[in-house]
C-alpha cells in the first residue's frame, strides 16, 4: 500500500477544472480511498454585506447533516425518515449574530472559525476506486446518487463539498489482492465515521 497522507480537494476546483477539460491535471488516475464531506467556504468572504453574513450563518446552521428516507428497521418497524442535525437559531442566539455582524472584522473571524469547521464535519460519503479521476468525474457528471442526494435531501450542491482522498496503491491495480485491500479500507472508514449516504456498507 501507499502512504497514508491524505489529500483534499474543494469541490469547485473540482467542477472548475472539469468544466475546462482540465480535471486530470488536479485528479490522480489512482487507486484509494476517499471521502465527500460539507465544506463550509463561503465565496468572496470580505464583500459580505452584514445582512449576507446573517444569511449565510443561518443558512449553514439551518441545513441538516444527514437525512435518513424510509428504513426498514424490522419486520414490523419503519422509519419514515428523519432529519439529523441542522436546526433554526434561537431569538438569543440571532440577536448575537446580527452584534457580530455589525463588525467586519468580528464577521471575518466568525467566518473562519465556521470554514474551519469543515475539518470535523462527519462525512456524506466513503467510497474506494482503482482510479480517482474515472470515479470522481462520474460523480460530478452526477451518473451517482451522490449529486442527487447532496441537492434534494440536504439542499446543497457539489460546490457545497469537498473531498478528501488516501492513495491505497502506486498505478491502477485491478488485482484481487488490491481490490479486497481496498474494500477492506473502505469499510472500515464506513464503519467509524458513519456516512449517511452509503447505500451499500463495505
Amino acid at each position: 500500500m501507499a502512504d497514508t497522507k491524505w489529500r483534499s480537494y474543494a469541490s469547485v476546483d473540482l467542477l472548475q477544472h472539469r468544466d475546462s477539460g482540465a480535471l486530470g491535471s488536479l485528479i490522480p488516475a489512482l487507486p484509494g480511498i476517499y471521502i465527500w464531506r460539507r465544506a463550509f467556504n463561503v465565496a468572496d468572504a470580505e464583500e459580505l454585506s452584514a445582512d449576507d453574513f446573517v444569511k449565510w450563518v443561518v443558512g449553514q446552521c439551518s441545513r441538516p447533516v444527514a437525512r435518513v428516507s424510509r428504513v426498514a428497521l424490522s419486520h414490523c418497524l419503519t422509519s419514515h425518515g428523519m432529519s439529523i442535525g441542522g436546526g433554526e437559531l434561537p431569538p438569543d442566539k440571532l440577536n448575537a449574530l446580527a452584534l457580530v455582524a455589525a463588525d467586519h472584522r468580528t464577521r471575518n473571524v466568525v467566518l473562519s472559525y465556521i470554514a474551519q469547521l469543515s475539518e470535523f464535519a462527519p462525512p456524506i460519503y466513503v467510497g474506494q476506486t482503482g482510479d480517482l479521476y474515472d470515479r470522481l468525474r462520474s460523480h460530478l457528471d452526477g451518473q451517482t446518487g451522490l449529486v442527487s442526494y447532496v441537492t434534494e435531501s440536504l439542499g446543497l450542491s457539489l460546490s457545497d463539498l469537498r473531498v478528501d482522498f488516501v492513495q491505497t496503491g502506486m498505478s491502477r491495480d485491478g488485482s484481487t489482492t488490491a481490490t479486497r485491500n481496498r474494500q477492506l479500507l473502505e469499510t472500515i472508514a464506513q464503519r467509524v465515521l458513519a456516512p449517511f449516504a452509503v447505500q451499500r456498507i463495505g
